[in-house]
């Protein structure tokens, strides 16, 4: 199978099962794309996620990605040809591991199964909310949460509760410690999710059960220092010619252009392009703030050719269901094709470009309080790390090595040592 993707050697042996039993070339690409965007998910191979963590990935398509119901019967029929026939796994023969909401939503999905879709089974009834998940939603509702972060905590919560077997009312110090200890020993989970399991028990605690006192016992980890990853201009250049589809490479532009996260990218509509005033309006952004940022007179132009072939009525760039915008994941998938077809070897991101529309204005001399406006930071330490990476900064100092006398750096002839034959 023809594709611009390094093929590990899981991934052959899944091309090679697929083949044995004549599925569809389309229906061992979908299911190689579903798969990828699986793994790609959690950073991790899929031979290092279980079904824990595709419990996770289901609810994240339902509940932030919006995924259709043939999205879901796709990932769903991937992961479990990939589990069960791949990797031989025993817990993947149990139909239990493959029940719950997403399999309601793709039975519920219009339309025929795509070729060679193995259909998930009926879903079981959903578990009914218990009284303490339902003070702690509505507790987060009065502090006005956003919905994913709603979701997210009540996650983490509930697979603490289920790792110890019991409520969280009967659990205590002793019991967070042995389950952060297990996350990071056993799980190798990422800093973002200790970072978010500790949010979701501290909120638990403090504000739900009102024992404050428990804060002490639930510390955050270390966060990790990592610098963004920036492409040049020419590489950027590269990146968007790379996009033959109008729409997609309208919504990466924008991205680069306005410095925009793809949450906010795909949430834009068509009201919130002010051409009077030459500014982009971004209704809630992280953190629910509202900002604007300049706009560009060639994004403008671009956005009018654009609106001229697409004539979107309400959402910017709409998706592929009736009144709903584009996704993220399809923007991700979009901007890793992209990325192929340019050749771009550094590990970059559809984030990047943010991170370069911030680090190609500080080298252009824009201020690092004005960035800081126009990306919506709340601290301003979070913009610095921009001059961390800034080709201004980095390439100030002249290095020692270029003061040495130039014999110096002539790289000495050697005489190859004789060849011994015994």
């Amino acid at each position: 199978m023809k594709s611009t993707t390094r093929t590990t050697p899981l991934r052959q042996r899944m091309i090679d099962d697929m083949k044995a039993r004549h599925l569809r070339p389309d229906t061992q690409q979908l299911y190689l794309n579903r798969v990828a965007e699986f793994a790609a998910h959690f950073g991790k191979s899929p031979e290092l996620l279980g079904p824990e963590e595709i419990h996770t990935y289901r609810a994240h398509l339902i509940v932030q990605e919006k995924a259709t119901g043939a999205v879901l019967k796709e990932t769903v029929s991937a992961l479990r040809f990939l589990y069960r026939v791949t990797l031989g796994n025993p817990w993947a023969i149990a139909d239990t591991v493959w029940i719950d909401d997403a399999g309601a939503a793709a039975k519920d999905s219009e339309g025929p199964p795509f070729p060679g879709a193995v259909l998930p089974p009926l879903p079981c009834p959903a578990a009914p909310t218990t009284p303490l998940r339902q003070r702690m939603i509505e507790d987060m509702r009065v502090r006005n949460f956003a919905l994913n972060t709603q979701n997210n905590y009540v996650q983490q919560v509930a697979k603490f509760s289920e790792y110890h077997g019991k409520s969280p009312e009967l659990l205590g110090p002793e019991e967070i410690r042995g389950y952060q200890v297990y996350l990071v020993d056993q799980k190798h989970a990422s800093w973002s999710v200790l970072n978010l399991t500790v949010c979701a028990l501290r909120f638990l605690y403090r504000v739900t059960l009102g024992k404050g006192w428990m804060i002490e016992h639930i510390p955050y980890a270390r966060k990790p220092k990592k610098l963004p990853v920036v492409l040049s201009l020419e590489e950027v250049s590269r990146f968007l010619e790379a996009v033959s589809n109008i729409k997609h490479r309208v919504i990466l532009m924008i991205a680069y252009a306005a410095g925009l996260r793809v949450s906010e990218a795909v949430a834009l509509r068509i009201g919130d392009i002010d051409s009077d005033r030459m500014v982009i309006r971004v209704e809630e952004g992280k953190g629910r703030k509202d900002r604007y940022i300049g706009l560009s007179p060639r994004l403008l132009a671009l956005l009018r050719e654009y609106w001229k072939i697409v004539r979107p009525t309400d959402w910017l760039f709409p998706g592929g269901r009736p009144g709903r915008h584009i996704t993220r994941s399809a923007v991700q998938q979009v901007y890793r094709k992209a990325r192929a077809v340019a050749g771009l070897r550094k590990q970059a991101t559809a984030r990047s470009l943010r991170h370069s529309f911030a680090t190609h204005l500080l080298e252009a001399g824009t201020d690092v309080r004005t960035i800081q406006i126009l990306l919506g930071h709340r601290s301003l330490e979070t913009t610095a790390r921009y001059m961390h990476v800034s080709t201004q900064t980095v390439r100030a100092a002249a290095s020692p090595l270029d003061s040495l006398p130039s014999t110096i750096l002539e790289i000495p002839v050697t005489t190859p040592p004789k060849p011994r034959h015994f």
